[in-house]
């Protein structure tokens, strides 16, 4: 089967889906909306070619007939897992083995987001050794902003004579 568009100005667009069949007969399905806000953009009706919408300018271009092509239909957004998971795939004495594996892994994982229990002797003497690191740091950055004595100083202003 084919599938025309074809200027028919009988149609309320201007515009009729002309089917094709096998043995040579003809139907005509006139287009009877466009898409809103799009003018050139025809709404067709349900057709062997899988298509939804086409763009008249198309049709008027190839002198008022174009045929359609089939086109597959495609989903945008979620769709279902179909891939099945790995542990089919795994005799029992396998799977054990994985599930101790990813059990071992997740306490690891646990263990390290959990904070430290520190006792209070060890939580000062952290506060302590970061204090140590932060004066070190400034000791070390006033040393070398120093400057010779005579350096600092600026010189006097110089006085302006009375008068002119």
């Amino acid at each position: 089967m084919k599938t025309y568009i074809i200027k028919d100005e009988k149609s309320p667009t201007n515009y009729s889906l002309m089917n094709i069949k096998d043995d040579g007969t003809e139907e005509v399905v006139k287009i009877e909306k466009t898409y809103k806000g799009e003018p050139n953009t025809l709404v067709l009706p349900t057709n062997e070619s899988n298509r939804k919408y086409f763009n008249s300018k198309k049709v008027d271009t190839s002198n008022g007939k174009i045929e359609l092509t089939y086109k597959a239909s495609i989903s945008i957004g979620t769709t279902s897992r179909t891939i099945r998971p790995i542990t089919d795939f795994m005799d029992e004495d396998e799977k054990v083995t994985y599930e101790a594996i990813l059990a071992k892994a997740k306490k690891r994982r646990e263990d390290e987001s959990k904070p430290a229990n520190l006792t209070a002797i060890e939580k000062a003497e952290r506060q302590y050794n970061r204090a140590k690191a932060s004066y070190e740091a400034l000791a070390a950055a006033d040393k070398t902003e120093t400057k010779p004595a005579d350096e600092t100083k600026q010189p006097a202003a110089k006085k302006s004579k009375g008068g002119k």
